[in-house]
C-alpha cells in the first residue's frame, strides 16, 4: 500500500468514533421547567337571618344578609335557600336572592312556630355557608273577659278578669284595668292572673264608670283588650239600702242611733247622717215634716216610709224595693227586712 493511502486509513479509523458519537450529543436538551396549578382560595362567607313573629295573615317577614371575606363585604345577586326543620329534617321552603347590599327578604307562610336557617351553596370564589338557626314564633292568641259588680255604699266594685291564650288559662299575667275619661283611657289598677287565668280586685268608683282590661302581650302571646263594661255607682238611695242591710240582726233599743242598736228613727239617722253625711232631723216626726214628699207610686229604694198612728207619725223605715222595707221595729225585735205592712204611709226622699 502506498504511504499516503496508509495515512488516510489511519485518520479515518481515529475520526470515525467521534463522528458516530456526535449525533448522540446533539440530541440531548435541557429539561423544560413545569408550573404547579393550584385551586383558587375561596372567600369565607357569613350568613345572618332574622324573622318576625307570625302575623295574623300567617306569614313571617324573613330577612337574610350574606357577607364575604374578613371585611364582611356584601354579596349581591346570590341565591340563598331558606330551610325549615320539620320532623327532624331540614327542608327548603323558599329561595331568596340578595340585593346590592347583600340583603334578601321575603314574607314566608308558617302555620306554627318553626325553626329555620339560611343556606348558601357557595360559588367558584366564595365558600358555602349556613346561618345560625332562629325560631319563627306563632304567638298564642289572647282573649280577655271582664266583669264588675255595682259599686257598694263605699263605692267599691269587685272586678274580675279572665286571661286566656289559645283558649288556655294564662298564669301570672299582668292585667291592666283602665277607665274611660273625656280624653281617653286612664290607668286604674293592675291585677295578676292565677292558675285559672283569673285576676281579681276590689276597686273604688265614685260614679258610673266605663272600664276595660288590657294585656300587653309577651314573646309567645299576642296583646289583648277586653270588651268594655260599666261599673254602676250606687245612688244615694241604693247606698242607704246597702247600709241598712249591714245592720241586720242588731237589736232595737229606744233612743239609740247605732252603731250596735237602734230605735226606728235612730236607724234612719245612722244611715243618712252618720254614714252618708246627709243632714236630717233625729225623730221620725221631724224627718216626715222636713223631707220632700214623694208619691207612693214614685218611691224608689232608699226613700223613707212614714207610718202614722192616732194621727201622728209613729214609725219610719227604709224602702228596700219590691214591696220590702228595712226597719228597727219595736222593743224585743231586731233590724230586719220585711214586707211593707200597711198601705197608709207617706214617702220622703233624702237629697
Amino acid at each position: 500500500m502506498p504511504a499516503r493511502a496508509a495515512v488516510g486509513s489511519t485518520l479515518a479509523a481515529i475520526l470515525l468514533p467521534i463522528a458516530v458519537a456526535s449525533p448522540a450529543i446533539a440530541q440531548e436538551a435541557p429539561a423544560t421547567p413545569t408550573a404547579t396549578v393550584q385551586d383558587p382560595v375561596r372567600e369565607s362567607t357569613t350568613l345572618r337571618i332574622s324573622a318576625s313573629v307570625i302575623g295574623s295573615d300567617g306569614t313571617s317577614a324573613v330577612g337574610v344578609r350574606l357577607l364575604a371575606g374578613d371585611d364582611d363585604v356584601a354579596v349581591p345577586d346570590a341565591t340563598v335557600d331558606i330551610q325549615a326543620l320539620r320532623d327532624g329534617t331540614w327542608a327548603r321552603v323558599a329561595t331568596l336572592t340578595t340585593n346590592a347590599q347583600g340583603l334578601a327578604n321575603g314574607d314566608l307562610p308558617f302555620s306554627a312556630s318553626t325553626r329555620i336557617r339560611a343556606v348558601y351553596l357557595g360559588s367558584a370564589t366564595r365558600a358555602a355557608g349556613t346561618s345560625p338557626e332562629v325560631l319563627v314564633v306563632k304567638k298564642a292568641v289572647v282573649a280577655m273577659r271582664i266583669s264588675a259588680t255595682a259599686a257598694d255604699a263605699a263605692g267599691r266594685s269587685d272586678v274580675g278578669v279572665r286571661l286566656l291564650a289559645d283558649g288556655r288559662p294564662v298564669q301570672n299575667g299582668y292585667i291592666r284595668i283602665e277607665r274611660r275619661t273625656s280624653t281617653g283611657w286612664e290607668y286604674v289598677a293592675r291585677l295578676l292572673s292565677n292558675s285559672d287565668g283569673l285576676g281579681r280586685g276590689t276597686l273604688s268608683f265614685s260614679r258610673d264608670t266605663r272600664i276595660r282590661a288590657t294585656y300587653a302581650g309577651s314573646s309567645t302571646r299576642t296583646a289583648g283588650v277586653s270588651p268594655e263594661v260599666v261599673v254602676t255607682a250606687s245612688t244615694l238611695g241604693q247606698q242607704a239600702v246597702q247600709i241598712a242591710a249591714q245592720q241586720a240582726g242588731k237589736p232595737y233599743s229606744y233612743g239609740s242611733a247605732g252603731p250596735s242598736s237602734f230605735d226606728c228613727s235612730g236607724f234612719t239617722t245612722y244611715i243618712y247622717k252618720t254614714r252618708l253625711g246627709r243632714s236630717i232631723p233625729r225623730t221620725s216626726a221631724q224627718q216626715a215634716a222636713e223631707l220632700p214628699r214623694v208619691s207612693q207610686s214614685a218611691k224608689r229604694p232608699g226613700d223613707l216610709l212614714f207610718f202614722r198612728s192616732g194621727g201622728r207619725v209613729s214609725h219610719v223605715a227604709v224602702y228596700a224595693g219590691g214591696g220590702q222595707m228595712w226597719d228597727a221595729p219595736t222593743s224585743g225585735n231586731v233590724v230586719r227586712k220585711r214586707a211593707i205592712y200597711s198601705s197608709s204611709y207617706t214617702v220622703g226622699r233624702v237629697g
